[in-house]
């Protein structure tokens, strides 16, 4: 059983991460007085190209983006779950 709080994580295709680049500028724009460096991100990808996401954070930033037809934003359409129990970069599932 998941739990909105899980971790899964994500290979997002180009669209997807232009979905997560325009995201996190505006939650930047939000906290322009911290300063934080232009290329600041809270979202990692390891180094096979998954980004690590709770699942409500995910569905808040791309909820609004899937729909019946729409087009795909992360590939395979895969979403791997329980990373919570396994190192984010020797994760194998």
């Amino acid at each position: 059983m998941a739990n909105i709080n899980d971790q899964i994580k994500v290979k997002l295709t180009d669209l997807g991460k232009s979905i997560l680049d325009e995201y996190v500028a505006k939650q930047l724009e939000k906290v322009s007085y911290l300063n934080l460096p232009k290329d600041y991100t809270p979202y990692k990808t390891d180094s096979r190209g998954y980004t690590k996401f709770s699942i409500w954070e995910f569905t808040n930033i791309f909820g609004g983006h899937f729909w019946n037809g729409g087009p795909q934003l992360i590939e395979n359409n895969e979403i791997i779950f329980n990373v919570n129990w396994v190192p984010f970069d020797s994760f194998n599932g």
